[in-house]
């Protein structure tokens, strides 16, 4: 029978400066997550059947984004979630940045691809209206700017109707505010999904798997690379305990 793993807490110095970090052992680990099983079903299509984005899709977001860009002619990307620990995409530097009016939630779905499949569909996270989102922030190199954010709006925008949308956001960083380009939720999209309870979300979030995984995987990447980093988030803290101890129940005869 697996035991609980008891939450606790060490301090270690950064290799530069005086800065600390303070690192706490999540109750969900990379082999807790591994329980959930995968996806084995045959090949499923694409986001369901929507009609897939083209190339001109893309160039058309990234022609207003770049008409809008910064005075300074930089351009930063806000990630609060795969973006950070699965970048497909270079940049120069980056720093934690908060911003204000969004929050992580899950509520892009329901997902019968990518993480999810008819039978254990799955939500993705996305910046829902309302609170504040600590993230990081990363600046796209300047000989490269065009290639960099053309491949992150692939990625964000598959669709051509996503449920997202690609737009600046106000970004406060230790150095100042720094406008940044974010993907919040559109409202307005059949994509948005509400009304689940959080226990609701845990149940998801223990069971969804598709081809590119499960979403145990997700908050569990997701969990760690912020703590690494010292972003407290502590609606997903939450969450990862809850996954975790309904993970270990479902498995728990199975591990004897």
């Amino acid at each position: 029978r697996l035991r609980a793993t008891r939450l606790r807490t060490r301090t270690r110095a950064l290799s530069q400066g005086q800065n600390r970090v303070s690192l706490r052992l999540m109750r969900l680990t990379p082999d807790l997550a591994a329980r959930v099983p995968a996806y084995a079903g045959p090949p499923l299509e694409t986001g369901g059947g929507r009609a897939l984005a083209d190339e001109q899709d893309h160039a058309a977001i990234h022609a207003r984004l770049m008409a809008t860009r910064p005075a300074d002619g930089e351009v930063w990307l806000f990630a609060y979630g795969s973006l950070i620990w699965k970048p497909n995409f270079s940049h120069d530097a980056e720093c934690v940045a908060t911003v204000h009016g969004w929050h992580r939630a899950f509520c892009l779905g329901w997902m019968q691809s990518f993480r999810g499949c008819p039978d254990r569909p799955g939500l993705m996270m996305a910046l829902d209206r309302g609170g504040s989102c600590r993230g990081v922030g990363f600046r796209l190199p300047p000989g490269s700017i065009e290639e960099n954010l053309m491949a992150i709006i692939r990625r964000e925008l598959p669709f051509k109707s996503s449920g997202m949308q690609a737009r600046w956001l106000h970004g406060h960083t230790a150095r100042g505010p720094r406008r940044m380009i974010g993907f919040p939720m559109l409202h307005a999209s059949e994509a948005h999904v509400t009304g689940q309870s959080e226990a609701d979300i845990v149940a998801m979030l223990a069971t969804a798997a598709g081809p590119q995984g499960t979403m145990a995987e997700y908050l569990q990447n997701t969990v760690s690379h912020l703590e690494g980093r010292n972003i407290r988030d502590a609606y997903l803290w939450r969450l990862q305990e809850r996954v975790a101890r309904q993970i270990e129940a479902m498995t728990e005869g199975a591990i004897r």
